[in-house]
């Protein structure tokens, strides 16, 4: 505590005497007989109170207990334990001697190749070597614990932005760069958002979920077919549109992925996570609608 630029430390025993005793004026004001009896509750009950209930996710990721061995090219293939099964799929573990990181293994996956010479595993979601299962993030495959309604990992983190804003106003590009290089790498705890598939450094982040609208919006380009296309949302038709024409389709489920269909592209349709936040709207031909993807 400071006052006017001067220390104050020796101020402390009797602001916190002062405070103590405030807590005791108010608990003393109220009148206890008048207020309904209730239940002893523990600090992690009162705690819990202000919270809103968490929803109980029924995704296969968090329900089946048998993980095929293969990859996942998506999140949502993960969410959905369907990777592409790959029974010939290798795994080459390397003890890690980086610091922080001693104790661990560096994983990496292989596919058998027609060569006969294994083909490293990259640009996936992630991979399962029929037990474990492995996400793919800051070019490191890394193993996920399951925590409740949702996965945690412990990931190698960037670089931390405080130290290297400081480091460059010191010492130029230069010190921002040596700064970056220092604080880069480093084990960190992340969890996996099992609603958007988002990584972040949040313990439970899908805990509950927002209970705001996401909005969906469908455009028309210019198309040689003539006649509106009806556009279908989970098998229902929701519109029809014109060329040039657009739809904006309310969505208020943030816990199962919606289904994108167009009448002219039977069974070739996009599933997606509808996101309330703030996002630029895309244009979709009926020939991109053919894998899954988060919006």
């Amino acid at each position: 505590m400071e006052s006017k630029g001067m220390e104050t430390t020796a101020q402390h025993p009797a602001n916190l005497a002062l405070a103590f005793q405030r807590c005791l004026a108010q608990c003393q004001s109220v009148n206890w007989d008048k207020l309904p009896a209730q239940p002893a509750r523990t600090l992690a009950e009162l705690q819990q109170l202000s919270r809103p209930a968490a929803v109980a996710l029924r995704y296969s990721a968090l329900i089946d207990s048998v993980r095929p061995k293969g990859y996942y090219p998506t999140f949502l293939a993960f969410r959905n334990n369907q990777p592409v099964t790959e029974p010939a799929l290798t795994v080459r573990s390397t003890p890690r001697t980086a610091k922080g990181w001693v104790g661990t293994l560096e994983v990496e996956p292989a596919l058998a190749a027609a060569t006969g010479t294994p083909t490293a595993l990259r640009n996936v979601w992630g991979f399962s070597d029929g037990q474990q299962v492995y996400i793919w993030h800051n070019r490191h495959y890394l193993p996920l614990t399951r925590a409740g309604n949702s996965f945690h990992f412990v990931g190698f983190m960037g670089p931390d932005p405080g130290a290297v804003g400081t480091a460059s106003f010191l010492g130029g590009a230069v010190g921002g760069a040596i700064a970056a290089a220092a604080t880069s790498g480093k084990p960190g705890d992340l969890t996996l958002d099992m609603v958007t598939g988002a990584v972040s450094p949040f313990a439970e982040a899908s805990s509950g979920a927002p209970t705001d609208t996401a909005m969906i919006y469908v455009y028309r380009r210019a198309s040689s077919t003539p006649g509106p296309v009806q556009v279908l949302l989970n098998d229902k038709l929701v519109a029809e549109l014109d060329a040039y024409q657009v739809v904006a389709i309310p969505y208020l489920d943030k816990v199962n992925e919606v289904s994108l269909c167009l009448q002219t592209a039977p069974g070739r349709c996009l599933a997606f996570i509808p996101l309330s936040a703030p996002r630029p709207t895309s244009k979709l031909p009926a020939t991109s609608l053919t894998r899954p993807n988060r919006c």
